[in-house]
């Protein structure tokens, strides 16, 4: 998929909760998950027709309706980089059914574990989920305040970057994008650094899910900037590609 179809899935983005009762064409899904597995050695699953793992109130809080189709984000716990990881490549799949019109939302902890039908390897977790599917046509008045609860708040350029000279157009175009992408309570705990002639970008690490938000956030700079990548990491560098 090009990088501007995905440039355009970022502004088109956002989450939706509420989902119609229809089979997703899975190809796409399945083709980009084992070509990630493969490259980034995860275990990312598509499990269609698990509605299930919503089903409890107790665990959804009433927050999601019809969800039926998952992505489960699944990896070896031994990985240093496990939830940033997950976080990177989560996005991307996201990004990518977005641009397939599909509908999607990031899950942490509101979704039953125990009736999640994945393969759990030794030493492997289930980090979080994604539901994915197509949205209800018409938002309901229920899905809309909570999505208006959720991104009560937005940071600013200035409140997620820590400059030490005038950066690139690029850096200024990865934080743009980054901005758009979702994190944990939409609280956005990612900072951009520019010091040096290169850029950072790092976490306060309070909580291990915003490892999760680092690599939501990274995807999101490199297809903003369009000319380089991170590594992996809190505090890691951004490497500009050979020809810019």
């Amino acid at each position: 998929m090009e990088n501007k179809q995905l440039l355009r899935a970022i502004k088109m983005r956002h989450s939706r909760r509420s989902f119609q009762d229809k089979m997703i064409p899975a190809d796409m899904l399945v083709s980009a998950i084992d070509q990630i597995n493969e490259t980034a050695g995860l275990h990312i699953q598509l499990l269609l027709n698990n509605p299930e793992a919503f089903d409890s109130l107790k665990k959804s809080y009433g927050m999601f309706r019809g969800v039926r189709h998952l992505i489960a984000l699944v990896g070896s716990s031994d990985d240093p980089y496990l939830y940033e990881k997950l976080g990177y490549y989560g996005e991307m799949l996201v990004l990518r059914a977005t641009a397939s019109n599909l509908a999607t939302c990031w899950v942490g902890g509101t979704y039953s574990k125990n009736d999640c039908r994945c393969q759990l390897l030794p030493h492997e977790e289930l980090v979080a989920v994604i539901a994915v599917g197509y949205g209800e046509e018409t938002i309901s008045m229920k899905e809309k305040v909570i999505t208006s609860v959720i991104h009560r708040r937005h940071k600013t350029y200035a409140q997620c970057t820590k400059l030490e000279g005038t950066p690139p157009e690029w850096f200024k175009y990865g934080v743009e994008a980054a901005l758009l992408a979702p994190s944990a309570l939409n609280a956005q705990p990612v900072i951009f650094t520019w010091k040096a002639s290169t850029a950072y970008a790092s976490i306060p690490e309070k909580r291990k899910i915003e490892q999760v938000d680092l690599g939501i956030a990274k995807y999101h700079f490199e297809l903003g900037a369009g000319c380089g990548e991170f590594g992996w990491g809190n505090h890691a560098g951004f490497t500009v590609n050979d020809n810019v």
